[in-house]
């Protein structure tokens, strides 16, 4: 009668157990390495969830404390609701010197605990968002795969900033609001990222936009004559945001300006002029009285005279040639231009290299020497053509120059010999203006100035 009683409180303190807030660890002084997965009976995570009460009643009642060596110890710890992992797994048959009346009937609780459903459920269970995480990230990729031709006889320098242009609302489904969750890789496993910027995305920044663009940074050369080279472009959980190293954007599209920028991590040279003091990138050239150059989230320079001495600029150091000289700019009478030195013409422009400014209803493509400046090209532009400006000097005789309308112009002008160069931005001197610029940035330049191809594959979960 008296075991019967033992084995019907058993089946109590079981179904308290289930309930209950408490744990129980049963350890011993050594360390005993860590085994997975269990064992039946011979090994045990012997956590298990009990009531206080309960727990005084087992330790009396079952486990025979009495009994154990003194060298053994049983401690227990109040725990809150949350769910715990595996602690110690114990190898129970070797380690437990229990007093010979009270070994079975701890054997047969242990045994019964172990096979209970809701024993092993714990045992193994995780938080439903660390299951889901998982399941996304290690079980199931969606990506797209993108191939990259480049049509040039001529391999693709490395590294090089390749343009990206999709549809975001192709792929809503999978996009976060903000296009945060993309990640470009350079394997189908999207195990290696690869950096990239979000330059634009119109009409608004949405995964319901119809048009985006991004700049990603290729360290594989893409071979010429018809190379082809495949990247992928991953979605993450939609919760998931740009983390500015691998995925970033233009200043201008995060909610702080600036906040998930990572130009610097795709293009050869870059700045946003983000805070208020000009970055150590640049030597700042200013006239000698009615000019000003100020950074505020943004470059403005301004003029308030006419005079000669009345212009400012701020130029890079010497970057290796050729690349592309880019910058947006809002308003004003801007300047972008490339050079060989910090020195100033008659113009005034930095020379030996190209310039183009917008003045007066146009946009005038020069040619920048010590000597003083050489018109290439003056195209009728009534309004200031706000965007991305570009000048890029490829060879001694091939220049290529775009303003922010689309206005372009390829010049063969045989100048000075080619040599590396400095990009610069700012306002020459006659006319009251504020020239204000977002970013400016040099990338390689393409073969023979011709961007590679992309062709987007089907939507690939695996």
């Amino acid at each position: 009668m008296h075991i019967k009683r033992r084995f019907v409180v058993l089946f109590i303190l079981t179904g308290l157990w289930l309930t209950s807030l408490t744990h129980v660890v049963i350890t011993t002084r050594e360390t005993i390495p860590p085994v997975f997965p269990p064992q039946p009976i011979g090994w045990m995570d012997l956590t298990f969830l009990l009531g206080s009460t309960i727990l005084a009643s087992i330790y009396s009642l079952w486990l025979g404390l009495s009994y154990l060596r003194d060298y053994r110890k049983i401690s227990s710890q109040t725990i809150s609701s949350e769910e715990k992992s595996i602690e110690d797994i114990v190898p129970i048959n070797n380690r437990f010197q229990l007093a010979k009346k009270k070994r079975i009937i701890l054997v047969f609780t242990l045994f019964f605990l172990v096979f209970l459903p809701s024993t092993y459920a714990y045992v193994f269970q995780q938080s439903t968002q660390s299951i889901t995480q998982t399941i996304i990230n290690v079980l199931q990729i969606t990506y797209v795969p993108i191939t990259i031709t480049n049509s040039q006889t001529s391999s693709t320098p490395n590294p090089f900033q390749q343009r990206i242009t999709w549809n975001p609302s192709t792929y809503s489904s999978y996009e976060a609001s903000n296009l945060g969750n993309i990640r470009f890789y350079s394997d189908s496993s999207c195990t290696t990222p690869l950096h990239a910027w979000l330059e634009s995305c119109t009409p608004t920044l949405s995964n319901t936009a119809t048009s985006a663009t991004a700049w990603v940074k290729l360290t594989t050369p893409i071979s010429g004559s018809g190379g082809t080279l495949t990247i992928y472009m991953a979605f993450q959980p939609t919760s998931t945001s740009y983390d500015g190293n691998y995925w970033g954007n233009s200043p201008n599209l995060s909610p702080t300006y600036g906040q998930y920028d990572n130009g610097a991590n795709v293009f050869n040279f870059y700045d946003d002029f983000m805070g208020t003091s000009l970055s150590a990138k640049w030597t700042q050239i200013l006239g000698s009285s009615g000019a000003s150059i100020t950074v505020n989230n943004g470059l403005t320079v301004r003029t308030t005279s006419t005079a000669s001495t009345a212009y400012g600029f701020v130029i890079s150091a010497t970057q290796t040639y050729p690349q592309v000289a880019e910058t947006y700019t809002s308003n004003g009478n801007s300047i972008l231009g490339v050079s060989t030195t910090q020195s100033l013409n008659g113009f005034i422009a930095p020379y030996t290299g190209y310039s183009m400014d917008w003045y007066a209803g146009y946009d005038d493509i020069e040619y920048e020497a010590s000597s003083g400046s050489t018109q290439l090209r003056s195209i009728t532009q009534s309004t200031f053509p706000a965007g991305i400006w570009q000048v890029t000097w490829s060879a001694r005789a091939s220049q290529y120059f775009m303003d922010g309308a689309g206005n372009a112009y390829t010049s063969t002008y045989y100048g000075a010999s080619i040599a590396n160069y400095r990009i610069y931005v700012g306002q020459s001197n006659g006319i009251v203006s504020s020239s204000v610029f977002r970013w400016a940035r040099m990338r390689a330049f393409p073969p023979s100035n011709v961007m590679p191809s992309v062709s987007f594959g089907s939507l690939i979960i695996s």
